[in-house]
């Protein structure tokens, strides 16, 4: 990752941490206050009561953790995927302007500009030629999302 992703991602970690922090942990305040109507009753004891707790709070940490771990890598994914989107959209538009003879100057707006390119006219449609993928293997790299997230790695 390059520096910049790595800000992001500490940014990212930063945000779903606060966000999770912040949250109202109904079900862990039900559960404690079974847990101890279960201890006045005398139907657990002291000693597994703290062992109960002790789990249940370790779930919800572990929870937490795994969020954070996850859901930043994943959103800088999705970023990366969207750019990757735009630039293929670019390149499939102007492949099909080479190939369909389409002048480049009449492109809708918000669209790159891109240097116009004069091909021979074409009479038929059986005439045009469509030019082969870019590598499929580059292009295969880029959109691969999920295999690099499972070996990012986020200290904290």
């Amino acid at each position: 990752m390059t520096s910049g992703a790595d800000a992001r991602t500490s940014a990212y970690r930063d945000l779903v941490a606060g966000l999770l922090e912040v949250r109202r942990d109904t079900a862990s305040e039900r559960f404690d206050a079974e847990v101890a109507a279960a201890q006045h009753d005398g139907r657990l004891d002291e000693r597994t009561a703290k062992l109960l707790r002790w789990w249940q709070r370790e779930s919800v940490r572990a929870i937490t953790e795994h969020a954070c771990r996850v859901i930043p890598p994943t959103l800088l994914a999705l970023g990366a995927a969207e750019d990757s989107a735009m630039e293929d959209t670019d390149v499939a538009d102007s492949a099909w302007a080479r190939a369909a003879g389409d002048s480049l100057r009449d492109q809708p707006v918000g669209v790159a500009d891109t240097p116009a390119v004069q091909p021979a006219p074409v009479t038929s449609d059986a005439d045009v030629e469509v030019p082969p993928p870019a590598d499929l293997a580059e292009r295969r790299g880029r959109r691969m999302l999920l295999a690099g997230l499972t070996r990012v790695t986020v200290d904290g």
